[in-house]
């Protein structure tokens, strides 16, 4: 069931329009998706998560929320806690997030801890080059042009070289030099020009290790301090690798993805292929 987004005036009581998922369950996940993608990022994941009650919401500047503007972690993280507080079952929630929803449920959990249980998060990579003026731009261009190498590309080949990914079928949100501009901030750390404080979830940060032609690992060293100051939080946080996944396993693997965050939201065993990191 998709619920539109609300029209008031500010963002005190506005909720973000979301798809709901198994409304009878008694436990809610929330998933945040990426930069310049929608909620149908989850639609690979969600049919294997059919044990808890979902809210796949769309980010402010994305998908149907595409008029709630100008685009920042903090407004996002207020308006997720929103929707937390008006629909997650005790208006609590596990948060999943990859990539800058990782970000955002960082913020999420730091500002409005009372909204979390746990953090499932994916994707740290703090990029300080993304500072720059010209940044954006680079950003929009680059955009563009995979748009049109994924139209013109066989499609064996764009598997291939992103090991079985489905990056074909992912709805995605129209990019703007303004949003680009907006959406690289958290991922430079360019909001404060520092990391974030600690926060109190139990959190599993999930660096995808894998790489080769395309740059699509994540950092393990920023993961690696990233897990230090969620620790500071809250001591069972943990970091792991995946030296088979790729920045969005997401859609690469759903199901191992769905089955690792499901373990650690229920205290099981991760998957087998995840290393610790330390």
């Amino acid at each position: 069931m998709s619920t539109p987004a609300p029209l008031l005036s500010d963002d005190t009581t506005l909720t973000l329009p979301f798809t709901e998922a198994n409304p009878d369950q008694s436990t809610t996940i929330l998933l945040i998706h990426g930069a310049l993608s929608n909620r149908d990022e989850w639609n690979l994941v969600t049919p294997h998560l059919r044990n808890y009650h979902l809210l796949i919401p769309d980010l402010p500047g994305h998908g149907s929320a595409s008029h709630l503007r100008p685009f920042t972690t903090l407004k996002a993280a207020r308006l997720l806690a929103n929707t937390i507080h008006a629909h997650a079952k005790n208006r609590r929630a596990h948060i999943i997030g990859l990539s800058l929803g990782a970000y955002i449920a960082i913020d999420l959990a730091t500002t409005y801890s009372a909204t979390i249980l746990s953090l499932f998060i994916s994707g740290i990579k703090i990029l300080p080059i993304l500072r720059g003026p010209w940044v954006p731009y680079l950003m929009y261009l680059n955009i563009r042009l995979e748009t049109l190498a994924l139209s013109l590309a066989p499609k064996s080949l764009v598997d291939a070289l992103m090991s079985g990914t489905d990056v074909h079928t992912t709805a995605t949100t129209t990019a703007s030099f303004a949003l680009c501009r907006e959406i690289l901030y958290p991922i430079s750390l360019a909001d404060t020009y520092r990391w974030p404080g600690p926060w109190k979830a139990r959190t599993l940060i999930v660096c995808a290790g894998k790489s080769g032609v395309l740059p699509t690992s994540d950092s393990e060293a920023d993961t690696v301090r990233m897990v230090g100051i969620a620790r500071e939080g809250n001591p069972e946080s943990r970091a792991v690798v995946h030296r088979e996944m790729r920045h969005p396993w997401n859609r690469q693997r759903p199901e191992v993805f769905a089955e690792a965050a499901r373990a650690w939201f229920e205290g099981t065993e991760l998957p087998e292929g995840f290393e610790e990191l330390q």
